[in-house]
């Protein structure tokens, strides 16, 4: 059978996406998810790595699922979990925090097979060094296996000459966790291999701007948080990518397809709807039709 591949982005509740993306007469913010899971077949939701969501968020998102049975979510995990009790070595409120996540939230969009996966998007000053990878096995040790789990390394140190370090590939392998794919100009664009589930995110390739102190916030509304940037861009997942830069990712894409685990793709070049765009022309280029 061949893999399952969805394509979709990293977020949804964007106000500049009204015109590029969303109708503009579409100016409720608790339909464009509704909206969205008629275009695009999968989407990374940001929001659970700041907060847990209300009883009744998830409720309506598992609505949603009845509604498109096809559509899926991946969460990304608290970063109570990896950038807080992770990095202090504190296992215990690491596993506590986490179980508390999957009990209120994954849990539920689970029983409903809403639930693609879940990300654990690592600080990117967290080293594979010291002690780090024996505290991060520890919490991989505890994770689920009801559903994938993605580790998104964010320290060059987890490479080497341009692919995964072995003992990192084995501790992901041994875990069962996949590695995700990586687009962007803090890492190197490797596709290992260590868990059933292909994931890969596209980040931009904004090199010069992206270790720019506060490049990654989303502006205010009517602000930007790059002053005075030569091309206007408002942060540094502003970006358009170009069918030339997506094409060798269609490959990648298209040679998962003999598998049966699944295959996630998320744009998180969200300014202006540029990551829904890239995500619907990487669609039409994985199915052959013209860039």
């Amino acid at each position: 059978m061949p893999a399952t591949i969805r394509i979709g982005t990293s977020g949804w509740s964007y106000p500049d996406w009204v015109g590029p993306f969303y109708p503009r007469t579409l100016t409720d913010r608790g339909r464009w998810l509704s909206h969205y899971a008629t275009i695009l077949e999968a989407v990374e939701v940001n929001s659970t790595y700041y907060r847990l969501p209300s009883a009744t968020t998830v409720t309506r998102w598992s609505a949603l699922g009845r509604a498109h049975p096809d559509f899926r979510l991946s969460l990304k995990v608290p970063q109570r979990v990896t950038h807080e009790f992770l990095l202090r070595g504190d296992i215990d409120g690491s596993v506590a925090s986490f179980e508390e996540f999957y009990g209120a939230v994954a849990r539920p969009l689970l029983r409903t097979r809403m639930l693609a996966a879940l990300l654990l998007q690592l600080p990117p000053g967290q080293r594979w060094e010291g002690e780090q990878p024996r505290l991060l096995a520890r919490l991989l040790d505890r994770l689920p296996r009801k559903v994938p789990c993605v580790i998104e390394p964010r320290h060059p140190s987890w490479y080497h000459h341009g692919r995964l370090r072995p003992n990192a590939a084995a501790l992901l392998q041994d875990s069962s966790v996949s590695c995700a794919w990586v687009d962007g100009p803090h890492l190197p664009a490797a596709c290992p291999r260590t868990g059933p589930l292909t994931y890969l995110r596209l980040h931009g390739r904004n090199d010069d701007v992206w270790d720019h102190p506060g490049a990654g916030a989303t502006p205010p509304r009517g602000g930007t948080s790059l002053p005075a940037d030569p091309r206007g861009r408002v942060n540094r997942y502003d970006y358009r990518y170009t069918a030339t830069e997506l094409r060798p990712w269609v490959q990648e894409v298209a040679n998962q397809q003999h598998g049966d685990a699944g295959v996630l793709v998320f744009f998180n070049n969200h300014p202006g709807a540029q990551s829904a765009i890239n995500a619907m022309q990487f669609r039409r280029m994985l199915s052959g039709e013209p860039d």
